[in-house]
């Protein structure tokens, strides 16, 4: 941790858990359209990553519906793809697998495609610009919505006959992006309270990372603010893990989180919170 109570800058969001009304629906989504692997799967619940990796854990609740339009919860996960050429496999085997994109957006920092998993979960797949041509003034990240020139991002695939083989090793979890109740608390809560840094404020939503990325946790009240949180019954966002490196103290971290006022519950090598519309998060120190 830094003198003023940052986050260190290896952190990154670890994996995320869904609720999902029906496992083998869920499935054919996220392992033979997305291209995870599947690593272990119960009658319960199914575990995903790239490799031996954990990304996504899909946990059945039988009958659940979709989140609420007007509900905090989540508004999208983020799967990051190593390349350009990664994220065109990728969505053309999506859409081969008969899913349809409701949008594509050039970022500036990122290029990016939307849909819904079959629970009406946001989805997002995206890849990265280089770190060098993004634009930073006054502490903040230069982050449009323009449209993105989908046929440029296909075209990568010219002349590519190689056979589909999942998401490389090397995809992460990029960022989650939440649904909130109002911004003044969800400042106070990941900036103030957590130690992310502010990256970036536009209407309606604020975005924080750690480390200089452009965002590890969006947050937005364009659907939700003011709003109750989902129904017991609803798919959507169990909760997320935030990863961190391995030297970090851990103790000394729930120390400051305690002295914000977060109700802090640590188990092992991890410490679990839930922010203020009950999204709830867990900070996991990483192997060695």
């Amino acid at each position: 941790m830094s003198a003023v109570g940052r986050l260190p800058a290896g952190a990154a969001i670890g994996s995320v858990a869904l609720a999902v009304a029906d496992l083998d629906r869920s499935l054919a989504f996220w392992r033979d359209a997305v291209g995870f692997n599947l690593i272990h799967r119960d009658v319960a619940r199914a575990v995903l990553g790239v490799g031996t990796t954990t990304l996504l854990t899909l946990v059945l609740r039988p009958g659940a519906v979709p989140q609420p339009r007007f509900s905090t919860g989540l508004f999208h996960l983020a799967v990051l793809l190593p390349t350009r050429r990664d994220l065109a496999r990728t969505v053309r085997h999506v859409g081969e697998a008969g899913y349809s994109f409701y949008g594509a957006s050039d970022h500036n920092v990122s290029e990016a495609f939307y849909l819904d998993d079959p629970d009406q979960n946001g989805v997002e797949l995206y890849r990265d610009r280089r770190r060098e041509q993004w634009e930073w003034r006054d502490g903040l990240v230069r982050m449009g919505t323009q449209a993105l020139d989908v046929d440029d991002v296909l075209g990568e695939l010219e002349g590519d006959t190689a056979r589909w083989a999942g998401l490389p090793v090397e995809t992460r979890i990029g960022h989650v992006h939440l649904k909130v109740g109002d911004l003044v608390n969800a400042d106070r809560f990941y900036r103030e309270t957590l130690g992310f840094d502010l990256t970036q404020r536009m209407q309606g939503a604020l975005f924080f990372s750690a480390g200089g990325y452009h965002h590890h946790v969006g947050t937005n009240v364009w659907q939700s603010g003011g709003a109750p949180p989902p129904p017991p019954n609803a798919a959507g966002l169990l909760e997320f893990t935030i990863s961190l490196p391995a030297s970090t103290d851990l103790s000394s971290l729930a120390a400051r989180f305690k002295r914000s006022g977060a109700a802090v519950e640590r188990f092992g090598d991890a410490l679990r919170l839930t922010d203020p519309w009950g999204h709830r998060l867990n900070f996991v120190v990483q192997s060695t």
